[in-house]
């Protein structure tokens, strides 16, 4: 929630925009490792090589 409200503060709005929280959220997923991206925008999912089946 304060990363979401930090992103829209700096975007000059006052209330938290549905775009902050998906800015933040993807942040949130790429910061834990859950996500990572690789090229222009494009999300991967962060796979453990012992959780793949080949």
């Amino acid at each position: 929630h304060d990363l979401a409200a930090e992103i829209s503060l700096k975007a000059g709005k006052k209330k938290i925009t549905s775009v902050a929280w998906r800015v933040a959220a993807k942040q949130w997923l790429v910061k834990n490792g859950l996500i990572r991206i690789q090229m222009a925008g494009k999300v991967l999912p962060n796979f453990s090589s012992n959780l793949c089946h080949n």
